[in-house]
Order: structure tokens, then C-alpha cells, then sequence
């Protein structure tokens, strides 16, 4: 059993082979060698440190092992490179040849050491290799079409990451790390920082200057600060709307499932699905709407506190519950689907009597003006007949449609089509055989109920309903307009009523023709 020595890489503690210990010490001690003429020998040797602990925690990642080895060691030193290599060259040019790097993948950081809000145009520009000017340019343009600038600048500030490491900055650039491109980007960095230097030094002399670089030190310290605002104000707008509609949403199938019992105004038909999979498909409809909703929450409290409540476990069994219910619901959907194939109707002829009077009344049940009143049933000479009250509310579905047709006989009938759809031509008919409509004739009053039910666990596969009234010539009708807004063949505005007539219509020979009568000014 070899023996295992515990060292401290850059803050971080691993257990190596003494045998690679004695390796990786070798090699260091010739890589402070190399870089102690170097004014920058500290920050280089640092950052070389970083990427060497930073190897070797990859390495233990990928192949679960707690202790560095010999070929562990073999392999950082060829990523990293030999300074013999570098004194080779050094001695052949007066520059620096890069040796061959690693294909490594471009990664898209914000840059810190060129910013001037977040670093997100020079992170740009250094991912594609051009100039930050450009990026910055185009950013300006885009600010006064709509506004588009500032929200892409603040999205893109709120997902890119900031390089802070010098292998993440090496990675903006899509460089590998190796010795000498680290020392090429310190060495960079620390001229940049002593051009700024000099250059401040100069402007010194300039009074101009100084207060044109204090302006813009404010102007950017007040961008920087509405930028702030402005993604903490979206941040709480997230959190906001997501929660309220979590909330709703919540309720609302609560309430369908039978756990709460808030009272939800909706025309949506629940008896879609089966009544065995009525249960399960709110559940996994709400799981497939709840989990975005719950991430968008979430991504709002990161941005306002900047913490992050999700980790790797808690992601990916999200994912899974979310791609699970929406395979239960696509597929219940799909089979729900199915069952609209085919259409099927049923028809049913009736011969209505005809009345003692001329005129006909096609009301409603829920005719709020017909009421029991012994004056307006002497009016409209239906005496003693009985009038349905109306009522404050009827449940059903208001798929009716009336036409009204010249007659070609003698015969008053009323031909009703009860229209359902179904899998087959056949379920479909058997769905229209479960509609209730409960029209009825007394004497010259046809009630019209204004809505229809279904038989006790009927689905629903839009029924409908589809009547046609033929009236023999000469005969007249006086349409109420709860009714009226279910003919299709005939408009209300073409036959209007005032205060010294009422108006009806009677059929004629080509059709239904606008009547006034003026010795009756009873409204109706």
C-alpha cells in the first residue's frame, strides 16, 4: 500500500501518492523558477495553483476516487505544460510561440475587467472575437426600437455568469490554461491596470477631463442603480403574478376536486372526460401548469435575494414529475379527442295544434316580463291560461338554433335535430338521444326554453340543438327577444317596435313579412 500525503492546493485539502507528491513538487518548484524573474511571479504562480486544484477536483469528480496518483499528476503537467517548453522558444524567437492548445468549447461570461454596467457587451465580443465597440453600438441602436435593448441587455445580465476566475476568463476567450496563457493574462491584466494608472495620472493636469470622468462615473453609478431597480422590480413582478396565479389555479381545482367548496362560475364543460379520469386528469393539469409556474416563483425570489432554492436532485425530479404528467394528460387527451370523430343526429317532428287566436308567442321560460298578471294576459287574449314564471337561473348550455320557414302545407310542425358528436356515427346518436329540451305548446304560447340538459353522466361532446319551425301562410308570430337571439333566419332590427305600435310578423307568401299594429300599444 502506498503512502498518502495530505496537502493544500490554492485552500483546498487532497490526499496524493507520495510518489506523485514528489512529481507534482518537482514540477512546481521548476514553474516558480521559470516565473520568479517575472514582476508578476505571485499573481501567475496563484492562478496556476487555482488551475492545478481545480484539475484535480475534475479528476476526482469523474472517477470517484479520494487519492491524487502518479498518472493523476502525469496527466495535470501535460495540460498545464512543461517551462522547459517555454525557455525552448524564448531562446529560438524573442516572443512567445503558443504551444498547440487544448480544443476547449467557448463559454459566454460576463467580462469584469471591461465593463461598463455588467460586462455583458465585452462578454459578447469576447466570445465571438471582436471588438466590445461593436457589441456596444448595436446595444444603443436596439435601445430605440421599442426598447428592446434595455430588457435583452437586463436578460442577458441576469443569465450570463460573471467570469471571476482566471479559467473562467481564459474560457470567455476559448483559451485552455495552460502556463503560459496564464501568464499572458495576468501579465495583460496588470498592464491594463497600469495603463488606467498612467493614464489617470495624466488627466490629472486636466481640470476638463477630471470633470468629464467624474460625470461619467456618476452617470454610471445612477445606470448601474436603475439597472438594479429595474431587475429587482422584475424579479417581484415574477414572484407576484406567478404567485397569484398559482393561488387561483389552486382554488379553482380544489374546488373541482371536491376539497374547498368557493363557488367557481365557469362554463367549462367538466363532464369532458370520464368520470374515472375526471380526478386524475385535473391533478396531472394542474402539476403540468403548476411547475412552471412554481419555477418562474422562484427564479422571481433569486433575483430579489439572490438565493437560489433549487439544487441539482430537486431539478431533475421536477423535470420528471412535469414530463410525467404531461404524458398522462397528452394521452387522456388524445383518447378524449378520439371520441369527436364522427357527428350523429337525431331528428324528432311535431305537429303543433293550432291556436284560437291567429297569433302565435314564442317566449321563453325564463321570460321575466310574462308573468302572472290578470291585465296582461287579457292584453295578449290569452285568458286564463297558465304562463311559466320565470326563474332566476337554469344550468345547461345554450347551443340552440331556430329557423322559421314558410310551411308547404297546412300543417304547423316543429322539426327538432338533437346534434351530438362520438368515437362512432352511432355513439353519437346515442349522446343525442340523452339531450332533455323541454319545449311545450299552451294553445297559442311556444315555450322556448332558452337552454338544454343531459341525462345524469352523459359526456359532453358538443351537443347542440337545431329546430326549424314551418308556419302555414297567413299565420302571425310575435317573437320575444329572448328568443329572438336564437332564430338565425330573421333580424330584430328590420321589424322594430314603438310606443304607438307593436310590431309581429306574419308569413306570407315568399316568406315571413314585418306586420304593425297600431290599435295595440301593449308592450309584450
Amino acid at each position: 500500500m502506498n503512502k498518502t500525503i495530505i496537502i493544500n492546493i490554492s485552500g483546498t485539502i487532497f490526499h496524493i501518492e507520495e510518489e506523485a507528491y514528489e512529481k507534482l513538487k518537482v514540477y512546481m518548484t521548476d514553474v516558480k523558477n521559470y516565473f520568479s524573474k517575472s514582476e508578476d511571479s505571485f499573481e501567475i504562480i496563484s492562478d496556476i495553483e487555482n488551475r492545478i486544484a481545480e484539475l484535480f477536483l475534475e479528476i476526482i469528480r469523474a472517477e470517484e476516487k479520494e487519492v491524487i496518483v502518479n498518472k493523476d499528476v502525469e496527466k495535470v503537467i501535460r495540460t498545464m505544460g512543461q517551462p522547459e517548453q517555454f525557455e525552448k522558444e524564448m531562446s529560438e524567437e524573442d516572443i512567445f510561440v503558443e504551444e498547440p492548445k487544448l480544443i476547449i468549447k467557448k463559454r459566454l461570461y460576463r467580462n469584469p475587467d471591461d465593463k461598463i454596467a455588467g460586462g455583458v457587451c465585452s462578454g459578447i465580443a469576447a466570445y465571438f472575437n471582436i471588438d466590445p465597440i461593436w457589441v456596444r453600438l448595436l446595444l444603443i441602436i436596439s435601445i430605440f426600437i421599442f426598447g428592446t435593448g434595455v430588457l435583452l441587455y437586463v436578460v442577458l445580465w441576469m443569465i450570463m455568469p460573471e467570469a471571476n476566475t482566471r479559467t473562467e476568463k481564459l474560457a470567455m476567450r476559448g483559451e485552455s490554461p495552460t502556463l503560459e496563457s496564464i501568464r499572458r493574462s495576468v501579465e495583460q491584466e496588470i498592464n491594463g491596470i497600469r495603463r488606467n494608472f498612467d493614464e489617470q495620472n495624466k488627466n490629472r493636469s486636466s481640470a476638463l477631463r477630471v470633470l468629464i470622468n467624474n460625470i461619467s462615473n456618476a452617470i454610471s453609478i445612477v445606470f448601474k442603480f436603475i439597472i438594479k431597480v429595474f431587475i429587482k422590480a422584475i424579479g417581484a413582478l415574477l414572484v407576484g403574478v406567478s404567485l397569484a396565479f398559482i393561488i387561483a389555479i389552486s382554488i379553482l381545482i380544489s374546488t373541482l376536486l371536491g376539497i374547498t367548496n368557493f363557488d367557481v362560475s365557469t362554463d367549462l364543460p367538466l363532464f369532458l372526460f370520464r368520470e374515472e379520469n375526471q380526478e386524475l386528469m385535473l391533478i396531472t393539469a394542474y402539476i403540468v401548469g403548476m411547475i412552471p409556474l412554481l419555477i418562474i416563483f422562484l427564479l422571481g425570489i433569486k433575483i430579489l435575494f439572490n438565493t437560489n432554492l433549487f439544487n441539482k436532485v430537486s431539478s431533475i425530479s421536477l423535470l420528471g414529475v412535469w414530463l410525467l404528467s404531461l404524458f398522462v394528460t397528452v394521452y387522456y387527451a388524445v383518447d378524449t379527442l378520439q371520441n369527436f370523430k364522427e357527428e350523429g343526429t337525431l331528428q324528432e317532428t311535431k305537429i303543433l295544434t293550432n291556436s284560437s287566436v291567429n297569433k302565435f308567442y314564442l317566449i321563453s321560460d325564463e321570460d321575466d316580463s310574462m308573468l302572472i298578471d290578470t291585465i296582461k294576459t287579457n292584453q295578449l287574449k290569452i285568458k286564463n291560461r297558465v304562463i311559466i314564471k320565470s326563474k332566476n337561473r337554469v344550468s345547461g348550455f345554450d347551443n340552440i338554433d331556430i329557423r322559421i320557414e314558410k310551411s308547404e302545407d297546412e300543417n304547423f310542425k316543429l322539426v327538432t335535430n338533437f346534434i351530438s358528436r362520438g368515437k362512432s356515427e352511432k355513439q353519437a346518436i346515442e349522446l343525442a338521444e340523452n339531450i332533455k329540451y323541454d319545449f311545450r305548446q299552451i294553445d297559442s304560447l311556444l315555450i322556448f326554453p332558452k337552454r338544454f340538459n343531459v341525462k345524469a353522466n352523459s359526456l359532453w361532446r358538443v351537443q347542440e340543438i337545431d329546430m326549424v319551425l314551418y308556419v302555414p301562410e297567413g299565420k302571425e308570430l310575435i317573437i320575444h327577444d329572448d328568443v329572438d337571439h336564437h332564430i338565425d333566419n330573421i333580424y330584430s332590427h328590420e321589424c322594430k317596435k314603438d310606443n304607438q305600435s307593436r310590431v309581429y310578423w306574419r308569413m306570407g307568401k315568399d316568406g315571413l313579412e314585418c306586420q304593425k299594429d297600431s290599435i295595440l300599444s301593449t308592450k309584450y
